[in-house]
């Protein structure tokens, strides 16, 4: 867990020094909140046993730093899980809690959704690659191809299976010269 910690305090203090990265990983927070109280136990021990005024100074300020926006966070995400768990009562929680709804909250939910829309775009493109026809896996290999003698070398091969074909290259795919036609009339 000592490792862990010292690693988080390493991203946090020479990788990632600026607060708003530390923001992106506290929201997503499977990990974090599996290591939160050991990290902040073990941020207390290593300022206690730290013997350098200005090292110690950086892991106070480090630790209160961590604190308050993972305390921010957390109050957002439980602002977060009220509005989902009641969506009826969205003007009674929003009147309840107004000061609540400030430019934090709205920011956190950014990030929510831009990593599950990043998550959707991913997904969908990989299941769009993967049932897209072998003759638009072989334009596009072709077309990818910059020297126009390979090219050529490559759309003449292009028609024809064969063992080169197989295991090379799973993008250099073949197809009769009738298909191909078909889809670029599309």
């Amino acid at each position: 867990m000592t490792q862990i910690c010292d690693k988080f305090i390493e991203f946090f203090m020479y990788k990632k020094p600026q607060t708003k990265d530390w923001r992106k990983l506290l929201v997503f927070r499977e990990e974090w909140e599996r290591y939160r109280p050991y990290f902040y136990k073990h941020s207390q021990a290593r300022i206690d046993m730290e013997n350098d005024s200005s090292m110690k100074q950086k892991l106070v300020v480090l630790a209160r730093k961590v604190k308050k926006i993972d305390d921010e966070i957390e109050k957002h995400m439980e602002l977060f899980t009220q509005l989902h768990e009641n969506p009826t009562d969205i003007n009674a929680i929003v009147v309840r809690r107004r000061k609540d709804f400030n430019g934090g909250f709205f920011q956190h939910l950014n990030f929510l959704v831009k990593d599950i829309m990043y998550h959707i775009y991913t997904t969908t493109k990989e299941s769009l690659k993967s049932i897209s026809p072998p003759e638009m896996k072989l334009l596009k290999y072709l077309l990818n191809i910059e020297d126009p003698e390979e090219r050529f070398g490559a759309l003449a091969t292009a028609f024809s299976p064969g063992d080169e074909h197989e295991a090379k290259d799973e993008d250099a795919l073949y197809t009769r010269l009738g298909m191909l036609i078909i889809l670029l009339l599309k």
